[in-house]
């Protein structure tokens, strides 16, 4: 798929590990973005989406599965120079398609950019709704107590 920008989007693979590991880091020092281990981007590599730039990558995005009905959208980062291009919109709506072609009925993701999102189909809903991502990953997390980000949910119907 290509865009505006130059920039195409494609699935990623093992190599492009070290690359979302570093634009992570990048994006962490401006944004809200929870780390990713390296095995955790490694075992499901499969379900990442990267927007490439000729100088590079410019921003990703994954799918994490819970369950046949349960997926959440999740390290979405684009580098500030690729922003306000259509980037992050496109990488969402290609990990959107990944859960549709998997029949995944509901998708959800935290955020603290909520207009984006609803801009795409979701609907804010309760944190509690989401009592695997609670377990998973709120339960352990730095922000627990005082949590700035927004539940939202897309249902594929």
């Amino acid at each position: 798929m290509s865009l505006l920008s130059g920039v195409k989007i494609k699935t990623a693979c093992l190599s492009d590990v070290k690359h979302i590991l570093k634009l992570i880091a990048v994006i962490q020092n401006t944004d809200v973005l929870l780390d990713r281990e390296e095995q955790e981007i490694k075992n499901h590599i499969q379900y990442f989406k990267l927007a490439q730039s000729e100088a590079g990558l410019a921003g990703c995005c994954s799918l994490y599965i819970y369950n046949s009905s349960l997926a959440e959208i999740r390290t979405l980062a684009v580098l500030p120079a690729f922003r306000k291009k259509g980037i992050g919109r496109e990488l969402v709506k290609a990990c959107i398609e990944i859960g549709c072609r998997q029949n995944i009925s509901r998708i959800f993701t935290l955020t603290t950019k909520p207009v984006f999102f609803r801009k795409l189909g979701f609907s804010e809903v309760e944190k509690a709704s989401l009592p695997e991502k609670i377990w998973k990953d709120c339960s352990q997390c730095k922000y627990r107590d005082q949590c700035p980000e927004t539940a939202l949910l897309y249902v594929n119907r």
